[in-house]
């Protein structure tokens, strides 16, 4: 079944308006830290608007090659239609994740000019300052949605990074 939104990580630390910028305006610094591309793409989920989907995200984003410790996950999901209207160009691609059944769920927002991430950012920006379709997961919420995958056979957890093994031996649910 096709999803109709794609989940983006973002810290919300770094899209709190400071005294100096308007309403209207998004802090620099949600841009430089929250959508910093590689090679002009930026990494999505996809997924349904609800607790259940976006924990999937959650599990495919907290199983990364790069990712070594628990941490609090902020996440908004975005309409894949919008951002198709707002002339963002989507690629599926095969997402790093140690969870082979979500790979197939990841794709990219590609060819992207500073213009097209000004888009980008406008409709993430919708999402966080309404505070609507945003998640938050918090370490424990990370933990526990690892260790069941791991329970349930999805997810091998000595292809987990060793640091981010530790933290989950720490943690009782």
């Amino acid at each position: 079944m096709p999803f109709e939104r794609s989940a983006r990580k973002f810290s919300r630390a770094k899209w709190e308006r400071p005294a100096f910028i308007s309403d209207s305006e998004i802090p620099a610094d949600a841009i430089t830290v929250c959508l910093r591309t590689q090679d002009n793409k930026l990494s999505l989920w996809d997924c349904a608007d609800d607790d259940g989907s976006v924990e999937e995200a959650v599990l495919a984003l907290a199983t990364g090659s790069k990712y070594d410790s628990l941490e609090k996950m902020h996440i908004t999901t975005l309409v894949i239609a919008e951002m198709k209207s707002q002339g963002l160009s989507l690629a599926n691609t095969p997402g790093d994740t140690a969870v082979e059944d979500l790979r197939e769920r990841h794709l990219e927002v590609v060819k992207l000019t500073l213009n097209q991430l000004t888009k980008f950012a406008e409709l993430m920006a919708t999402n966080i300052y309404a505070d609507d379709h945003c998640f938050i997961f918090t370490r424990k919420d990370v933990a526990r949605i690892i260790k069941t995958a791991i329970s349930q056979q999805r997810l091998d957890g000595q292809k987990l990074n060793p640091k981010l093994l530790g933290e989950l031996s720490k943690i009782s649910m």
